[in-house]
């Protein structure tokens, strides 16, 4: 091997001939991240159970199909871990004017957090919904317009929770 090896604060590992010097804090810090991140795959570090957004968001669509007010359209449900959790759709609703959009909107709103608040695993979601009259897109509602944000700029599931006392 003939190659000096030296362990004062550097480790010598041979690469092909070539000698990469790796400082103890470069291996150590690897190290830990190494950890810290198996931990989070595991929940263990603030991760948590991660509920099942397929799961989750069939519910959410069933609980608004089954409202009078529903004409058409997807409720989406995402549980994303840089983006954060996201509650969204874009609804007709069979109403006639904007404040029936807006009723419509509410009762939406209510059937949504009653049915997240009952999925495992859940976090706190924005919630970003718009709904239109079923023939006259000018009517449209957006979520802030009928709940809006306690704090920040987008409607939350604390927010529904709130405004429906749960």
């Amino acid at each position: 091997m003939g190659e000096k090896m030296a362990l004062v604060d550097r480790v010598d590992i041979p690469v092909r001939g070539v000698s990469a010097a790796i400082t103890r804090r470069v291996l150590f810090a690897g190290g830990v991240a190494t950890l810290g991140l198996a931990l989070a795959g595991c929940g263990i570090l603030g991760a948590g159970e991660r509920s099942d957004p397929e799961a989750v968001q069939r519910a959410l669509q069933g609980a608004v199909e089954a409202l009078p007010e529903y004409a058409d359209g997807t409720v989406q449900y995402v549980d994303g871990i840089s983006s954060g959790t996201t509650i969204s759709g874009v609804l007709r609703v069979k109403s006639t004017s904007r404040e029936e959009s807006e009723r419509a909107l509410t009762r939406i709103h209510e059937a949504l957090i009653r049915t997240y608040l009952t999925q495992p695993s859940v976090r706190k979601a924005f919630v970003r919904m718009t709904v239109s009259p079923h023939d006259d897109a000018s009517g449209t509602v957006d979520s802030a317009d009928v709940a809006p944000p306690e704090e920040g700029a987008n409607t939350t599931t604390d927010d529904l929770a709130a405004q429906f006392g749960l």
